[in-house]
């Protein structure tokens, strides 16, 4: 999937329809785009697998990460719609993609898929009142950034049994993680070859 946005009318509408199955395409930058259109497809899902008495969806995930902000409306929207999430990562799941798969019930790992995690993009916007304290306070208002994202990886260590140290050498490196790797880490619970074992067609079957 290409690492870009502007989501044709043809995507959207493919994107919608596989929602009705329960797989949420999460796909290319973490932004405002993106965050509008996987929360539409979530409730899509939600709607369509509760009237089936079905409780399991998949995160189809390709993002090489982006901001935070829309990381966080995405797994807000996950919690709410009380559904479980199997995140299956198709290329790639760096930065925010690699979080967001933590945030997985189920995580898979694909043939060639790489992994990625490190401190990620504090996108945000400031308006006038925070503004005003960081400007009468620079260090207090970057300490307060540092230790959420401190929670965060407190959070991740917790989940894949990493410890704390490991992760930060992760960050510090930024460079991406095999599947491996992420699956010997902790960060997979499954891994999924595109290789099938060979097998032998049915007899009477036409070539």
């Amino acid at each position: 999937m290409p690492q870009d946005n502007n989501y044709s009318e043809e995507f959207k509408a493919f994107a919608k329809e596989m929602a009705t199955y329960g797989r949420v395409l999460v796909y290319g930058p973490f932004n405002d785009e993106m965050q509008g259109l996987v929360i539409e497809l979530i409730y899509i899902a939600y709607k369509s697998l509760t009237s089936q008495g079905k409780t399991w969806c998949t995160l189809q995930i390709d993002s090489s990460g982006g901001a935070v902000s829309t990381l966080d409306g995405i797994r807000v929207a996950m919690i709410e719609s009380n559904l479980k999430f199997r995140g299956l990562v198709e290329n790639r799941a760096h930065s925010c993609g690699f979080n967001l798969l933590q945030s997985c019930n189920w995580r898979v790992g694909t043939t060639g898929s790489t992994y990625m995690f490190h401190y990620g993009n504090m996108s945000f916007k400031l308006e006038n009142r925070s503004l005003s304290r960081y400007k009468k306070d620079k260090l207090t208002y970057i300490d307060s950034l540092i230790k959420s994202q401190g929670e965060e990886i407190e959070e991740l260590s917790k989940r894949s049994g990493v410890s704390i140290k490991k992760l930060l050498k992760l960050a510090d490196r930024d460079i991406p993680i095999t599947v491996g790797e992420a699956l010997k880490l902790g960060f997979l619970d499954e891994f999924v070859s595109f290789y099938p074992k060979s097998e032998k067609p049915p007899e009477g079957y036409v070539f």
